[in-house]
């Protein structure tokens, strides 16, 4: 690949459409340098999600060893948020400069908590594990507000023409945040190394609206050259389609273009936006394998794919041979009880009309035959042991160790896995420090944005420290030429306890012996101080756990110089005084002891007092409660005691009135008894006579017949 050449100063497109076209020209070529390597990334990323033809039709058997290896190099190479650690370049006595080196920190950290940079350098190394690239990019964004504009002399909002308030622009907040970059979306001018690179490119899918709101020239007439892709190649709706802008930064004319492919016009064309010393908003991007012919990265997954694939060819053998193993066989048809027999359950047994036929021609053994499955058995057993030796050495080609794994021989040796872990991590500390370095350029941006452009109440508001002028001074000159910005060590992977708490004693222990031997040296001979503690800064220096006291240390030293220059200007008095000045403030001391003892026994018998107060106070008071609780008690038994003879006196009262209703019913039922007697004999006396005179009639009428007769 021929580098490319930087075309900024022979370049004279300054019409639009000439400025379009180059640019297209540019992105084609860029397409062209890493077209292969696209198609090589999305197999990659198709084998780590098991996503192929076979696997679509439910046959696939394969050992995803992508899969396994890229997820533990994540947890390994990224296990933590990184912590940035932003220092004075030389260690000059300025307490601004060392502020100003403060307020820098705490807005990289407030910045990594508030928008989860996680989020962004997680993807970036997900790319950077399968496609081979990661790709993240810093955002600025100031956020603009209006307010009043108020008259200095009046303290009043100041009146228009129109009669309103006069309003001004302020920056009310500022913004600066990582923004991950999918690996399909950058393009990169064709180079052999990135300091060779003079433009880059981002890739946005924009709606209409999202054109509109960018306030692109022409924002209707941009074509929707963007469409998703469907498997059923149906024509997708106009609603779904949108346009492919590409923003390009052109280092060469320190410029911000933003076209979209096939458009005759820039959409866009700005000055530097940010002001960056290196002007590109995002570092080197991290790449996995790359060589010094082209900055076209290469999938790891190429470097183990033809283990890989022997893999699970093997892992499909192991497979179909599993599901050989199945008990099959022949046997006698005339037995037909061998069938049942194939599916009887434990201890069933099965009759046999003709017992002793069967056995005289050799019993079960002569009637059937199984198949030999005991050649299938040796062959598999000889396949996953190459499956494991294929593994291995993967895992030696990634340098992944099976100590790293949590894997490991119990037979073996603490010093043997410890020599074995450092061999096995001696790659991996290499990546780590890569991406140390790339995340710590990132954070070099993110500083850079804050010391040019955060206003002094944003940066105040970010870190708790008042930023005065004389700090914003310093953030505005200096930048990073006075500043050294680095993460530090082992930030970014999960911490060794045991590594961590040897460090915290050895920390302690250096300290503690120079407490104990440095001390009493400093003090026999001040002239010794210097030394003294620039061998305890070494000491701490080496040590991960002590960056956070060096500063401590430092303020003790100067406080100690300062006592040793004021012991040289007032000289020491004889030995006989000094021995003189000891006795005496021995005794005060003596004295001060004793009556420090007599107070405090005085005090001791005062609370022992207070203590037996406090203890006869509290057993009064759980007698008061005892004979409130039996009161209590006794009042209860008379309430229950009323409250049962009233419920007996109830009981009688309505029993009575019970037996009273019983007596009136009674009485009313013989009452009514007797009427109905009554009422009887007297219907008994009126049909008696009712029957005599009707007797009465008809002798009567008898009598009148019978001389009619004769």
């Amino acid at each position: 690949m021929a580098e490319a050449r930087d075309p900024g100063a022979e370049r004279t497109d300054t019409n639009p459409k000439d400025t379009a076209k180059f640019w297209q020209s540019q992105l084609e070529l860029a397409d062209k340098d890493q077209g292969d390597w696209e198609k090589d990334g999305k197999s990659v990323v198709d084998r780590y999600r098991a996503e192929s033809k076979r696997a679509k039709k439910g046959d696939a058997r394969w050992f995803n060893i992508l899969f396994s290896n890229t997820e533990t190099l994540k947890s390994t190479l990224y296990g933590r948020t990184a912590k940035p650690d932003v220092r004075r370049r030389f260690a000059d006595k300025d307490p601004a400069a060392r502020e100003a080196a403060e307020v820098i920190e705490r807005a990289l950290i407030y910045c990594a908590e508030q928008y989860d940079v996680d989020k962004c350098i997680e993807p970036a190394l997900h790319d950077y594990l399968l496609p081979g690239r990661g790709v993240v990019r810093v955002e600025y964004e100031p956020i603009i507000k209006e307010r009043p504009v108020i008259d200095q002399m009046t303290a009043m909002p100041t009146m228009g023409d129109d009669g309103k308030p006069q309003m001004e622009e302020f920056v009310a907040d500022q913004i600066v945040r990582e923004q991950y970059v999918y690996w399909k979306d950058y393009r990169q001018s064709p180079a052999r190394v990135f300091a060779k690179n003079w433009w880059i490119a981002f890739r946005h899918i924009m709606s209409r609206e999202d054109l509109r709101d960018n306030e692109f020239k022409n924002a209707d007439k941009i074509p929707l050259n963007w469409e998703p892709d469907r498997e059923d190649n149906k024509d997708v709706p106009d609603d779904l389609k949108k346009a492919e802008v590409w923003e390009i930064w052109d280092k060469s004319r320190r410029k911000r273009i933003w076209i979209v492919k096939g458009y005759i016009d820039p959409l866009k064309v700005e000055d530097d936006p940010y002001g960056l010393e290196g002007f590109f908003p995002m570092p080197e991007p991290i790449v996995s394998i790359q060589d010094t012919e082209t900055m076209v990265p290469r999938p790891e997954y190429f470097e183990y794919r033809d283990q890989a694939e022997d893999l699970d060819e093997i892992v499909g053998r192991i497979s179909k041979l599993t599901k050989a193993l199945r008990r099959r066989g022949v046997y006698d048809q005339s037995v037909k009880e061998l069938k049942r027999l194939a599916t009887a359950g434990d201890n069933q047994f099965i009759p046999v009309e003709n017992w002793g036929a069967l056995s005289t021609k050799g019993g079960l053994q002569a009637a059937f035959q199984s198949e030999d499955i005991s050649l299938i058995a040796v062959v598999l057993k000889e396949l996953y042991l190459q499956r494991d030796m294929l593994v291995q050495g993967i895992y030696e080609l990634t340098g992944i160790a099976d100590i790293m794994r949590g894997s490991s021989d119990p037979n073996e040796t603490l010093g043997a896995q410890q020599l074995k872990a450092q061999f096995g991590s001696t790659r991996i500390k290499r990546r780590q420090r890569a991406v140390q370095k790339w995340i710590r350029d990132l954070y070099k941006i993110k500083a850079e944005l804050m010391a040019e452009h955060f206003e002094p109440q944003v940066l105040s508001q970010m870190t708790g420290v008042q930023v005065t002028p004389e700090i914003v001074e310093i953030l505005r000159s200096d930048k990073l030429r006075g500043y050294r910005i680095d993460i530090e060590t082992d930030s970014t992977v999960f911490e060794d306890e045991a590594a961590v708490k040897q460090q915290t004693t050895e920390l302690i222990g250096a300290i503690g012996t120079f407490m104990k031997e440095g001390l009493p040296v400093v003090q026999a001979a001040p002239e010794m101080a210097p030394l003294a503690f620039e061998l305890l800064e070494l000491a701490v220096r080496r040590l991960k756990q002590g960056r956070s006291i060096e500063d401590v240390i430092e303020n003790t030293k100067e406080s100690v110089m300062q006592k040793v220059e004021q012991a040289k200007q007032n000289p020491q008095p004889s030995p006989e005084a000094q021995k003189a000045e000891a006795e005496k403030a021995k005794m005060q001391m003596q004295a001060q002891l004793e009556q420090q003892s007599a107070q405090a026994e005085a005090q001791r018998a005062q609370e022992m007092h207070a203590l037996d107060m406090q203890a006869k106070q509290e057993e009064l008071a759980f007698k008061r409660e005892e004979l409130e609780l039996k009161r209590q008690e006794m009042q209860m038994k008379m309430q229950m005691q009323g409250q049962q003879m009233q419920m007996d006196f109830a009981s009688k009262q309505q029993d009575m009135a019970l037996e009273g209703q019983q007596r009136e019913m009674e009485m009313e039922a013989s009452e009514r008894e007797h009427e109905l007697g009554a009422e009887a004999m007297e219907h008994k006396h009126e049909m008696g006579l009712e029957m005599m005179a009707e007797k009465a009639r008809q002798q009567k009428a008898a009598a009148k017949q019978k001389p009619a007769t004769k």
